[in-house]
């Protein structure tokens, strides 16, 4: 109903008014997604980027549940891990469904580009060239072609593939997957959705949105 569009609309717009600080590294790595969520919601938050050395001393003050970035501090309270953040802010500012089954469905393509992403970066950083180049051999051959193809799937099963992952509006799970593909892109990784043309279309999707595609041409140019 209007009334209850208006009540979640006031609600949504209170929690934008709460003070969020994100604490990362100088690059875009585990906190992007959280970065595109307050740029695709049109959130204020502090972008607290550090570098080594002043993590380490944020590290002794124990503020980092398991000694790890990014950190989220939102009205005085604290969490940690990426996807846990980003889930969260997603929840928060309304780009995560309320349909328990549609909300599902964006943890599972989360959790699936999470595996690619974790995947891609494990042998992009393996110090051993043999593993490093199993690891890599496997990466193109076997998972990369495996999730995108699942993924375009899922598109497909979303009005014919032509809108989004979920439902009829943009949620993190898409900008979750701009992020990764993004990253591959940037270890070059180039011209991955070349035979995915529903995959394909969905990024430039969202890349076109006008909050995201301002944060992309404004944000801080670092090499991950």
């Amino acid at each position: 109903s209007t009334q209850s569009d208006m009540g979640a609309n006031r609600l949504a717009a209170s929690k934008k008014m709460s003070t969020y600080k994100l604490t990362y590294l100088q690059l875009r790595g585990r906190a992007e997604i959280s970065r595109l969520i307050f740029a695709a919601t049109g959130t204020s938050y502090e972008d607290n980027r550090i570098d080594r050395e002043a993590w380490a001393q944020l590290k002794s003050t124990g503020i980092a549940w398991f000694s790890q970035m990014p950190i989220l501090e939102v009205d005085g309270k604290v969490l940690t891990q990426s996807l846990t953040i980003a889930r969260f802010l997603a929840r928060r500012l309304g780009l995560h469904p309320t349909d328990e089954f549609e909300a599902a469905t964006v943890d599972m393509v989360v959790d699936g580009l999470s595996d690619l992403y974790n995947a891609g970066v494990r042998f992009t950083f393996e110090k051993d060239p043999v593993r490093q180049e199993q690891d890599k051999a496997k990466f193109f051959e076997d998972l990369l072609p495996r999730h995108f193809s699942g993924l375009e799937k899922i598109l497909e099963h979303n009005n014919g593939g032509n809108g989004w992952f979920v439902g009829d509006k943009m949620s993190w799970a898409d900008l979750f997957f701009q992020v990764t593909i993004f990253a591959f892109s940037a270890v070059g990784a180039n011209n991955l959705l070349d035979t995915y043309p529903k995959l394909s279309a969905l990024y430039q999707r969202i890349i076109e949105v006008p909050a995201i595609k301002t944060w992309l041409e404004t944000r801080p140019v670092t090499a991950f």
